[in-house]
């Protein structure tokens, strides 16, 4: 269109009322990203702030609420290295069937499988029904990629300085690997059963121990694996061990502190673990 003579400010408005009007009619009609976000390691956090996966999820299902007619995507991104495949695809449905309500049809909130990225990462995009659905903006093909077995190794406490201490390693993927090998060391002690297997047998050779280390070396992972994987494991501790004690501390210490808890835990699948809360006495 040739517009012809002085453009007065009536004039002026009228194009910018129209272009403005434009543009809205056209989002109408695209899906629009509401956010997106990496992933920790614990996936319980985004990687570069505190707000939590459940509050982001929790903002976005109240905006896809607001609308009048809405399809929402949730679109998650492997990381290039992984030792869970499934365990974001699970936390995807989990955000998806907290955005569901009343007025949403099970198809209005999809789960996409947008590939991979360097992290694993959450896209969140709110379109009209019409609309196209995002576009997946993957950063490495399938062939660039790696899952690592998860290997956890654990060591029963011994309850007396002559017993022979444990450890094992547990895997579910592990199996999967063609043509792995275990070698094992020990701080103390030495190995008298299992040196090649996923269990060894450790002989205390000095009744004054009081902990004992293995350390797993697996080779024939892939390469950008971990390799190297340790358990501690006390000597003579039959009785509760204190791991930690604290008062009122920030949030991010909190859960460095729990993760470390966690962590003991996992390296003990035996041992059961306590958290006593306190309240003040007023």
């Amino acid at each position: 269109m040739i517009l012809k003579g002085k453009l007065t400010s009536k004039t002026l408005a009228i194009l910018f009322l129209f272009a403005v009007s434009t543009a809205f009619a056209q989002d109408k009609t695209q899906a629009l990203k509401f956010d997106e976000f990496e992933l920790t390691g614990n996936r319980s956090y985004s990687l570069y702030d505190e707000i939590t996966v459940a509050q982001r999820a929790e903002r976005f299902a109240k905006q896809v609420r607001k609308q009048a007619s809405a399809k929402a995507y949730v679109i998650y991104y492997q990381a290039r290295i992984t030792e869970d495949t499934n365990g974001i695809r699970y936390l995807a449905e989990r955000i998806k069937d907290g955005v569901l309500s009343e007025r949403l049809e099970y198809d209005d909130v999809v789960v996409v499988d947008g590939g991979f990225r360097e992290n694993a990462a959450f896209e969140f995009w709110i379109a009209p029904k019409n609309a196209a659905a995002p576009e997946l903006k993957p950063t490495f093909a399938k062939s660039e990629t790696f899952v690592c077995p998860e290997i956890v190794v654990a060591g029963e406490n011994s309850r007396g300085q002559s017993e022979t201490i444990v450890f094992s390693v547990h895997s579910y993927y592990l199996k999967d690997i063609k043509n792995y090998t275990l070698k094992w060391q020990v701080s103390a002690g030495e190995i008298v059963e299992g040196q090649g297997k996923d269990f060894i047998k450790v002989k205390l050779n000095d009744s004054a121990q009081k902990q004992v280390t293995a350390f797993l070396e697996v080779e024939g992972l892939p390469l950008p694996c971990r390799k190297v994987f340790t358990a501690t494991t006390k000597v003579g501790s039959g009785n509760l061990i204190l791991l930690d004690s604290f008062g009122q501390i920030p949030n991010g210490d909190t859960r460095a502190r729990l993760d470390y808890f966690l962590s003991e835990l996992q390296k003990n699948p035996a041992a059961k673990g306590y958290i006593i809360i306190y309240g003040n006495r007023t």
